[in-house]
C-alpha cells in the first residue's frame, strides 16, 4: 500500500491537523528526567528549566543533555510547541513504523527541491511516522541514483534518529535496532513480518507554501 504523506498541491483547502502523536504541545508538559525526540537534535533527557536574560529579555529556557554526546540543548519554552518536540515512541507506534518502512512505495515527488523540503517538514511536524516516511522514501530512491548531497545529509540524519529511537523504544542495541529497519526496508527472502494493520499515512498539509 502507498503510505505517502499527501503533497500540499493535491489539497482542496488547508485545514489545522492535529499534532502527530506524542509531540509535545506545552512545554508544562515536560519534566526533569523525561526522554524526548528532538528531530534536529536526537534523543534528549530533559535536566532542568532556568531562566536567562537575553538581550535585556527574560526567557524560560527548557535544558536538556542529548543523550549520544551529552551536549547541552537549550530551548526556549515557547518555541517548544513549533520544533517537533516529542515523546519517545511507544513499542505500538514502533509497529507502524515498520509497516511504513515495508510498504510499497511509488509516485515519489520528482523536483528533489520540493522532496527535500517537504522531507525537512515531515521531520518536524509527522512524529516518529514522519521519520520513518523520509527513511523510507529516500531509501527507496537511493537505489534508483544517488542522492543530491543535501538529501544524503537528510537520509543519514533521518535514519540515525530512527535507529536511535527504535533502540530505546524496543530496549535493543542500536546495532539489532539497525537490522530491524533494514529488514523491514528489504526484507531477506522468505521474512514476513506478522504486524497489526497499519496506521493513516502522515498528512503533511501544514507545510509551507
Amino acid at each position: 500500500s502507498d503510505v505517502r504523506g499527501t503533497h500540499p498541491r493535491h489539497l482542496e483547502a488547508r485545514e489545522e491537523l492535529p499534532a502527530a502523536e506524542g509531540i509535545i504541545v506545552d512545554a508544562a508538559e515536560l519534566k526533569v528526567g523525561d526522554r524526548v525526540v528532538y528531530p534536529n537534535q536526537g534523543v534528549c533527557k530533559v535536566t532542568g528549566i532556568e531562566s536567562k536574560e537575553i538581550s535585556g529579555q527574560k526567557l524560560e529556557l527548557v535544558r536538556m543533555a542529548r543523550e549520544e554526546d551529552g551536549a547541552t540543548v537549550m530551548v526556549p519554552k515557547g518555541k517548544v510547541p513549533s520544533i517537533g518536540l516529542r515523546k519517545v515512541a511507544t513499542g505500538l507506534q514502533m509497529e507502524g513504523v515498520f509497516h511504513y518502512l515495508g510498504a510499497t512505495f511509488s509516485d515519489p515527488e520528482l523536483d528533489w527541491k520540493i522532496r527535500h523540503r517537504d522531507n525537512v517538514d515531515r521531520m518536524v511536524v509527522g512524529g516518529v511516522l514522519g521519520v520513518a516516511e523520509v527513511v523510507k522514501g529516500l531509501h527507496a530512491l537511493s537505489r534508483i541514483r544517488p542522492l543530491p548531497s543535501k538529501e544524503r545529509e537528510l537520509y543519514d540524519t533521518a535514519r540515525h534518529l530512527l535507529v536511535h529511537e527504535v533502540s530505546i523504544s524496543l530496549t535493543v542495541s542500536p546495532a539489532l535496532a539497525e537490522d530491524f529497519i533494514d529488514y523491514a526496508l528489504m526484507p531477506p527472502a522468505g521474512v514476513k513480518f506478522q504486524l497489526k494493520p497499519p496506521p493513516k499515512p502522515v498528512v503533511v498539509s501544514s507545510m509551507r507554501p
